[in-house]
């Protein structure tokens, strides 16, 4: 953390509040949102940034997407982890009809 980090008693706080309201979104959470639920004079992309350079190198890292904040899995574990997480298969469209009637 850098000396004004330091200085700021709530920044510890602000760092794990926005890791949690991340963690527990299922879309990217935009920085205003994120403001809002830090300490008051605590800045949000001062926390995100902090939050990025923590969890950079991690098997989970903070990356910026689609105008927010979310988690994603380090791109170089994209080949080991491919091969044992299942991806969703669409039903064929004969089992959609059975099922809407």
């Amino acid at each position: 953390m850098s000396p004004e980090q330091d200085a700021h008693p709530d920044f510890t706080r602000a760092l794990r509040v926005a890791e949690a309201l991340v963690f527990a979104s299922d879309k990217p959470v935009p920085l205003p949102r994120i403001q809002s639920a830090l300490p008051e004079g605590v800045d949000a992309a001062s926390v995100m940034t902090a939050l990025a350079a923590r969890t950079a190198g991690a098997a989970v890292e903070l990356v910026e997407v689609a105008g927010g904040f979310a988690f994603r899995t380090a791109l170089d574990l994209a080949p080991a982890i491919t091969r044992v997480v299942e991806v969703p298969r669409r039903l064929p469209r004969a089992a959609m009809e059975a099922l809407s009637i």
